[in-house]
């Protein structure tokens, strides 16, 4: 049987997956867990923004346009570079990346910490999100001290855990 031949009877197989532990299973080894902390200094002391986000890379495109079906997001293609293949990055952000995390945390290993950390980011986004200055100004109020010092711990507590671990 040729590659060809191989790859046309996995594609109705890949079509037909709608299965949360088998997108969970996918993610925890081809995904990404993000708190993104936007690194621009914000004026009059307005909080640096973070936003949530989950990520998965493959070579193999009709997967990743399957994820993209299911959970939203959307998808970019890399070119080969350094005789690497053709891959394709799924991304969904913010609501959309709590609610992907949200369908697939029971079934996670690997990632499992990681989303709830991203989770707990999102609920104190959420939570402050359409806040408003007690004197009438325009726009956001300032977050409170505490908030700020919860959220870069959330970040931090991911950071951790991604970092390499170095086996002797």
């Amino acid at each position: 049987m040729g590659e060809a031949d191989k790859f046309s009877m996995v594609v109705p197989m890949i079509d037909s997956i709608q299965d949360d532990s088998y997108f969970a299973g996918f993610f925890d080894v081809e995904g990404s867990v993000v708190i993104y902390k936007r690194n621009k200094t914000m004026p009059k002391g307005i909080t640096i923004p973070y936003q949530i986000r989950a990520t998965a890379t493959n070579t193999n495109r009709e997967v990743i346009q399957l994820i993209k079906k299911k959970y939203g997001g959307n998808v970019v293609q890399y070119l080969p570079v350094n005789c690497r293949r053709t891959c394709w990055k799924w991304t969904v952000l913010c609501q959309d990346a709590a609610k992907f995390f949200r369908q697939v945390i029971p079934y996670l290993v690997v990632k499992r910490a990681e989303a709830e950390l991203a989770l707990a980011m999102q609920a104190t986004i959420d939570k402050f999100k359409h806040r408003s200055h007690p004197n009438g100004q325009w726009g956001q109020s300032p977050l409170p001290p505490e908030e700020i010092a919860h959220r870069d711990s959330l970040h931090t507590k991911l950071m951790e855990l991604r970092k390499p671990v170095v086996c002797n």
